[in-house]
């Protein structure tokens, strides 16, 4: 009985061990699903961005105001886009363009006057003319 017991428990060993040792050297594949923030806090982008009335007087009195936006979600597989989320919970969808892979900042290069490193939560003035977005300083 315990010439028949040796070999299974060997057996069963060996298969431990070989399980463990394959998970742990396994390599990590990271997958970026797709990303959904719920922001607590906002960081208002306030530095290289011009105010609406500067907007009117370069575009002209067509300009609309779409009010204060929040970039509330990002989605970086397959599609690369960025929800923007209005006061009256409207979403605007904009691609993105991703400038840190280390860190989960980009840029909206569709949106005129945004900055080069955007993030989740981020808020800005967002209006449109003629079919093209304008980032604001929304105050």
């Amino acid at each position: 009985m315990k010439k028949k017991l040796v070999p299974i428990i060997i057996s069963l060993i060996l298969i431990t061990a070989g399980t463990v040792g394959y998970l742990s050297l396994k390599p990590k594949t990271e997958s970026t699903n797709a990303e959904t923030a719920t922001t607590l806090s906002t960081k208002t982008i306030v530095s290289s961005l011009p105010s609406l009335k500067d907007l009117k007087a370069n575009l002209g009195e067509n300009l609309t105001d779409l009010g204060k936006v929040q970039i509330s979600t990002v989605l970086f597989q397959d599609v690369n886009q960025a929800i923007l989320t209005r006061a009256n919970n409207e979403e605007i969808k904009v691609p993105l363009s991703v400038t840190d892979k280390d860190t989960p900042k980009f840029s909206l290069v569709t949106i005129e006057y945004t900055p080069e490193e955007l993030r989740i939560g981020d808020t800005f003035g967002l209006a449109v003319h003629n079919s093209h977005y304008y980032a604001y300083n929304y105050r």
